[in-house]
């Protein structure tokens, strides 16, 4: 049976989260400095670990509080890397060529 928490889409996307980077961990980012290494590992448990406790709270107040602690976790992951992911974008878009004007 599963438990509440378990049925959300957020904390099953959490959990391939985890899981994917666990892959990277131990794959191409198995060289990297190990505080780097642990806290990626860790932050990204967190979030899961939030949206179930979060998912179990009564009060409505308690519930959004661990829900937006996931939420900053979360972002605090992901923004840096979707930020270097658009200016690499930018870095490779092709330019346009300069226009001869006679």
């Amino acid at each position: 049976m599963a438990l509440d928490h378990e049925k959300l889409d957020a904390y099953k996307l959490a959990i391939q989260f985890v899981g994917w980077v666990g892959d990277l961990l131990e794959g191409p980012l198995d060289r990297c400095r190990v505080s780097a290494a642990k806290h990626l590992d860790e932050a990204s448990q967190s979030i899961a670990n939030n949206i179930a406790q979060g998912n179990g709270k009564r009060s409505g107040a308690d519930r959004c509080r661990f829900l937006d602690i996931a939420r900053a976790e979360g972002k605090q992951l992901l923004e840096p890397s979707v930020s270097m992911l658009w200016r690499m974008i930018q870095t490779f878009q092709p330019r346009p060529s300069p226009s001869t004007s006679a």
